[in-house]
């Protein structure tokens, strides 16, 4: 996977995915346990089924995916 598919799928930015690969920053805890939680299984094809079906419509449900 590229690094442009990589910050799509996951949202994190390419400026923020480059210091990182470079070395130049690491990452936050926050951003560290998303990272490993994306380790798990099924994680990034599921991420993946919701960058292709496009922009969730605004729900009185936030948890509604």
């Amino acid at each position: 996977m590229t690094q442009a598919r990589f910050a799509e799928v996951t949202g994190i930015g390419d400026a923020s995915l480059n210091r990182w690969e470079h070395g130049l920053n690491i990452q936050t805890h926050a951003y560290d346990r998303y990272l490993r939680l994306l380790a798990l299984p099924g994680i990034m094809q599921h991420l993946k089924e919701i960058v292709e079906r496009g922009p969730c419509p605004v729900s009185s449900n936030p948890t509604t995916f």
